[in-house]
């Protein structure tokens, strides 16, 4: 199979070629130590999550150096063998140095499904809270109001189960606090 120039077959892809197709690609893949996970379409609601998150997070971390990106930019996971493309991160200013891959988040957010819930909570919690610059990670349920918001505390992660519209997330490093009611507005 070719794809944007680029040879696929079912051996493992390398890295280099995966970053060379996906450039060219009009779908998105991630990457996992060596095959490609083509990125389904999301659901409305999914869609209204990341936007709720965008418009609250972005010009607060802006005016603190921080750049926000959606689901379009690739985050490099682990030494080039898994890039993903989180629903939501944040990354210092200075912290990048390539216009397609990050490397350095301090924030990310998923928006899981019920068919995705455990590949956000579990194997892709266990690749970001790896990453030494991250600081924040929130799994957000698209069925029903709940975040299961991780907090980096020294070398620990503390972990804060939400499902109240009262309940709220702070992100004490920015100053930020961030109420379910919030998240979920017009949901």
């Amino acid at each position: 199979m070719t794809t944007a120039g680029v040879q696929i077959t079912e051996a493992a892809l390398s890295a280099e070629a995966y970053l060379k197709m996906e450039r060219a690609s009009e779908q998105r893949h991630e990457f996992y130590f060596g095959k490609l996970l083509a990125m389904p379409g999301e659901s409305i609601t999914a869609n209204e999550l990341i936007n709720n998150c965008l418009e609250l997070l972005r010009r607060p971390l802006n005016a603190q150096s921080l750049r926000v990106f959606t689901h379009d930019i690739k985050l490099a996971v682990k030494n080039g063998q898994v890039y993903r493309y989180p629903d939501l991160m944040a990354v210092a200013a200075s912290d990048i140095t390539d216009q397609f891959v990050m490397e350095k988040p301090q924030l990310l957010i998923e928006v899981a499904s019920p068919d995705s819930y455990h590949t956000d909570r579990v194997v892709k919690w266990e690749e970001y809270s790896a990453l030494p610059s991250m600081r924040y990670y929130l799994v957000i349920a698209q069925d029903k109001m709940s975040v299961d918001f991780f907090r980096r505390v020294g070398e620990n992660w503390e972990l804060a189960a939400l499902t109240k519209p009262e309940d709220a997330l702070e992100l004490s490093e920015w100053g930020l606090v961030l109420r379910l009611a919030d998240l979920y507005a017009g949901i």
